[in-house]
């Protein structure tokens, strides 16, 4: 029986209908599939977001080394994880492995070094072993750039959101550390992230921020490996060093990280098993010490830094057993 052409057009209006309600149903099974992934990749990616990310930049940071040992660069010991440090003792050591130590300091605090420590920080800076770098400069928009992305990563993946929940004392970290005078429009994107955490606060002096201290320390370690490379723009090859390995090691634990070694840690190790405790010493003769026996100790430097490069690209395990290895043994013998 032939059909009316209403009759048509109804059964077309029915099957039109029908078909957008299976590409309806289609539309939300896939929506639904795609959520579930994204919660997957999410809860696995709570440890492989920081890890990549700090990795990654380690690993740049190590290839802009290597090509910087076949140049005249002065190899430094970039501080960490603020603009002073704490150990005079272990500085005084460092001062036996490196052409000196560089600290990161924001311009409003260029003088806290000579005024918190003067019998060290002036002799220092007049023999020219002590660096002053400034975040205003140093912090461009391309390492703002690379610290929006670590932290947005760390961030997503929720590895922070528990230290928001605890009532914490605030430590300040400076406007220009967080990328301010390299992309200000980054720099507020990751603070406007950080207080829907209650990880940071807005400002109360203009220039520095008031911040969670394990977020603080995050941004100061990730600092410490994107800026790397740019110490060649001012004749340095920088190499990370810190005299807080508890604190970095708090870090590692919060955002279930792989240790990452730097030279200033494996150099550390080495203190701990064969040097002796400079905290006493005048510093006027660590430096005399070193003049004398600068060559030995700059040959230990430089395979003590051939050595970081390599164990950093190894697993955790390969590098546990890298670190009691004849080599290091050879190395202090030789």
């Amino acid at each position: 029986m032939e059909l009316t052409s209403g009759q048509k057009a109804a059964r077309t209006r029915r099957l039109r209908k029908a078909g957008r309600k299976a590409a309806a149903t289609r539309r939300r099974r896939a929506v639904g599939k795609k959520a579930a992934k994204t919660r997957m990749r999410r809860a696995a990616g709570r440890k492989g977001a920081a890890t990549r990310t700090l990795r990654s930049a380690r690993l740049a940071a190590s290839s802009a080394e290597s090509v910087a040992t076949n140049q005249s660069l002065k190899d430094v010991a970039f501080y960490y994880p603020g603009p002073f440090w704490h150990s005079a003792g272990w500085i005084k050591n460092l001062l036996l492995f490196f052409d000196g130590v560089g600290l990161l300091v924001p311009s409003y605090m260029r003088g806290k070094p000579f005024e918190l420590e003067p019998e060290m920080a002036h002799p220092l800076k007049r023999e020219g072993l002590l660096h002053i770098l400034e975040p205003e400069t140093l912090v461009d928009r391309d390492a703002t750039k690379q610290l929006a992305t670590a932290l947005s990563e760390v961030i997503a993946s929720g590895a922070l959101d528990p230290l928001g929940k605890k009532r914490t004392k605030f430590h300040e970290l400076s406007w220009s550390r967080l990328g301010g005078y390299g992309d200000v429009e980054l720099a507020r994107m990751i603070l406007e992230e950080l207080k829907r955490r209650n990880l940071a606060k807005d400002s109360e002096d203009g220039v520095s921020i008031p911040m969670h201290p394990m977020v603080r320390a995050l941004v100061l370690v990730l600092l410490s490996q994107i800026l790397r490379p740019r110490g060649q723009d001012f004749g340095l090859n920088l190499s990370a060093a810190t005299d807080r390995p508890e604190l970095v090691g708090a870090l590692r634990e919060l955002l279930s990280l792989e240790a990452a070694p730097s030279a200033g840690q494996v150099v550390s190790l080495d203190f701990q098993t064969v040097s002796v405790d400079l905290t006493n010493v005048p510093l006027d003769e660590v430096l005399a010490f070193r003049k004398s026996h600068l060559a030995e100790h700059r040959k230990y430097a430089t395979d003590v830094r051939r050595f970081v490069r390599e164990m950093s690209l190894l697993s955790e395990s390969e590098r546990k057993a890298g670190t009691r290895c004849p080599y290091r043994r050879d190395s202090r013998n030789g």
